[in-house]
C-alpha cells in the first residue's frame, strides 16, 4: 500500500466524521471545540484501522476483481458482521464515553434504544457499517484504479521504448548491407589494378565494419563517426581518383558531441554514388559544420542534381530521416535543397546535454 492509498483513507474518514459529529455538538450541554475533536477521534480510528483491515483481506482475495454478484454477498456479510460487533463494542465501551456530557434527555433516550430495541439498534449499526464497508470499498476500489492506470502507463512507456529500440536497431541493419556492398564492389576492382591500393581500402573497410559491429549504443562521439565518414571518402578517392574533390571544414571542440553512430555515412555514400561519380568530371564534394544554439549542424554539399536517391525516397536518406525522428522525436532535423547544380543536405544534431 503507497502514501497515495493512506492519504485516501486517513483523510478520507477524517473528513466524513468531522462533517458526521456535527450532530453530536446539538446534543452536548456545554459543547466545545475539545469535547467534538474527542467525539471524532473515538469514532475516526476505529473506522481507520477496521477499514485497513478490511482493505487487507479484500486485496489479499482480490474481492475488487469480482464482478457484483459474486461482491455482494460478502459485503452484507461483512456488514452484518462487522455491525454487530460494532454494536456491541459501542454498547459496552463507547456509549459511556460519547454520552458523557450530554444532555440528559438525549443519554436516556440513547440508554431506552438499546434496551428496549436491541435488535433495532444492532440493524441500525450494520446499515451503519454497512455504509462505511462501501465507504471503504470506495477506497480500495479508487486506489487500485489509480494503480492499475499507473501500470498501464508504464507498460506503454516501456513498449514505446522496446518498439523505438527495435526500429532504431533494424534501421542500423538495414544500412550496414547497403553500405558493404557498395563496398565490397569497390575493393574488387581495385584487387585487378592496384593491389596496394587495395589493401589500403581493405584497411578502411576494416575500420569500418569494426566500428559498425562493435558500436552498440544510440549515441557516439562525432569524431568517432567521422572517422568513419573518412575511411569511407578514402576508398571513394581510391575508385574515382581525380574525379572526387573533397573539402572538409570542420568546427573546433565537437568532437564530444553526440550523434548517432553511421548517421551521415549513407548520406555522403548517396552525394558520391548518386552525385559526382555519374558525371563524367567528377564534382566536389563539401563538408562543413557549424555550431548553433545547442544545435551543430552539417552541411554536405555535392555537385549534382537531385534525383534518385535524393529524392528523400531512397533508403539512405529515407532511413537517416527516421533515425533523426526516433533519436530526437523531432521530424524537422534534415532538409535537401538544389540549387545552380548543387545538392545540400542539411543535418541539425541537436545538443543533448552529455559527453562521452
Amino acid at each position: 500500500m503507497g502514501s497515495y492509498y493512506w492519504q485516501i483513507l486517513i483523510f478520507g474518514w477524517l473528513i466524513f466524521h468531522l462533517i458526521d459529529n456535527l450532530s453530536y455538538l446539538h446534543a452536548v450541554l456545554d459543547p466545545t471545540f475539545g469535547s467534538y475533536l474527542r467525539s471524532t477521534l473515538i469514532t475516526w480510528v476505529p473506522c481507520v484501522v477496521g477499514s485497513h483491515f478490511l482493505i487487507s483481506i479484500s486485496d489479499k482475495y482480490s474481492w475488487h476483481t469480482m464482478k457484483w454478484p459474486k461482491l455482494l454477498p460478502r459485503i452484507f456479510i461483512v456488514s452484518a458482521s462487522c455491525g454487530v460487533i460494532y454494536a456491541l463494542v459501542h454498547i459496552e465501551y463507547l456509549m459511556p464515553t460519547i454520552t458523557e456530557g450530554m444532555s440528559m434527555e438525549f443519554t436516556i433516550l440513547a440508554q431506552r434504544i438499546i434496551e428496549n430495541n436491541p435488535v433495532i439498534f444492532a440493524f441500525g449499526q450494520m446499515v451503519l457499517v454497512g455504509g462505511q464497508v462501501l465507504f471503504s470499498y470506495t477506497i480500495l476500489w479508487v486506489y487500485h484504479t489509480n494503480k492499475v492506470n499507473a501500470q498501464i502507463l508504464a507498460n506503454e512507456k516501456s513498449m514505446q521504448l522496446e518498439l523505438q529500440s527495435s526500429k532504431l536497431e533494424n534501421l542500423r541493419s538495414q544500412l550496414n548491407p547497403h553500405f558493404l556492398f557498395n563496398c565490397m564492389n569497390n575493393i574488387r576492382a581495385l584487387m585487378f589494378i592496384d593491389n596496394s591500393k587495395a589493401s589500403m581500402s581493405i584497411n578502411n573497410l576494416t575500420h569500418i565494419l569494426r566500428y559498425s559491429l562493435e558500436t552498440d549504443t544510440d549515441l557516439v562521439r562525432f569524431a568517432d563517426d567521422f572517422s568513419v565518414i573518412q575511411s569511407y571518402i578514402e576508398l571513394e578517392k581510391t575508385r574515382l581518383g581525380k574525379r572526387l574533390e573533397v573539402d572538409i571544414s570542420i568546427s573546433d571542440n565537437i568532437d564530444d558531441w553526440l550523434v548517432p553512430p553511421i548517421l551521415l555515412q549513407p548520406i555522403v555514400e548517396n552525394a558520391i554514388a548518386h552525385g559526382i561519380s555519374k558525371s563524367v568530371k567528377g564534382g566536389l564534394l563539401k563538408i562543413t559544420t557549424s555550431i548553433g544554439e545547442n544545435n551543430l549542424v552539417v552541411t554536405i554539399i555535392n555537385d549534382g542534381t537531385l534525383n534518385g536517391d535524393h529524392t528523400g525516397q531512397g533508403i539512405g536518406l529515407r532511413n537517416s530521416k527516421e533515425r533523426l525522428k526516433l533519436t530526437y522525436s523531432r521530424d524537422d532535423l534534415l532538409s535537401i535543397t538544389e540549387s545552380d547544380g548543387k545538392v545540400s543536405v542539411q543535418i541539425i544534431l541537436p545538443w543533448t546535454g552529455e559527453k562521452r
